[in-house]
């Protein structure tokens, strides 16, 4: 979002994206309220299908959008998109390394959120060399872009891609196209039981056992 627009939205980064097979409707319902070097940086608040907004970051520099904005997008799972080919997205299977890097960058954002507007940029620049030439484009924000390369480097090690989601306009070949995001949402876990809780489970099934045996006559002190 190039444009500034002073708005603070509450959102929260993990819920879950409506499962849907074609294009939904997205608004840009708020932004985190920072700037840096004249422009709104992550995180962005977004509304899909009129439910509920969460909170994505921009990879996008060269486009724009305004708060309130709506249009259509699809949803891709970017593990998913970088086994096929990346096909639908803004940047495509020339760029499947800065996805990844985009990736790594979105959870040193979620670890440190002090960090946004370098981060960000940093993101930008992975897709689009002109992000370097923007006064947002700091030193930390170069030093964020050389982390991302390097971590890609060394392995690409740590990030579950599963746990991302693109969103990607539909008119995304047009002037006037809106700007693509990345969100992070990772499947719900099911907990572990505690060694104790499944000791407390074993002990009540056997007292339930016992009591079955009892109402039932099955006790050894049964009549012959």
């Amino acid at each position: 979002m190039k444009r500034t627009f002073l708005f603070l939205a509450l959102a929260t980064f993990g819920t879950a994206l409506p499962a849907v097979a074609g294009p939904v409707h997205v608004k840009l319902t708020g932004v985190g309220g920072a700037s840096q070097g004249g422009v709104y940086v992550a995180p962005y608040d977004l509304s899909i299908n009129g439910g509920k907004s969460i909170e994505v970051i921009c990879d996008d520099f060269d486009h724009e959008v305004t708060f309130g904005e709506t249009w259509t997008a699809t949803i891709q799972n970017l593990n998913s998109a970088l086994k096929d080919g990346l096909t639908g997205t803004r940047f495509g299977d020339k760029d499947a390394q800065e996805y990844e890097e985009a990736a790594w960058l979105y959870t040193q954002f979620m670890s440190d959120p002090s960090q946004a507007g370098n981060i960000n940029f940093a993101l930008w620049a992975l897709f689009t060399p002109s992000a370097k030439t923007s006064s947002g484009y700091t030193t930390g924000a170069a030093n964020w872009y050389t982390d991302a390369i390097d971590w890609y480097d060394a392995g690409a090690k740590g990030v579950d891609f599963a746990d991302f989601e693109v969103i990607t306009p539909t008119n995304l070949r047009s002037d006037n196209s809106p700007q693509e995001y990345l969100y992070y949402c990772p499947p719900p876990s099911t907990p572990t039981p505690e060694p104790s809780s499944l000791l407390l489970l074993g002990t009540g099934l056997l007292g339930l056992g016992a009591f079955a045996r009892r109402c039932l006559g099955l006790g050894s002190s049964s009549v012959s």
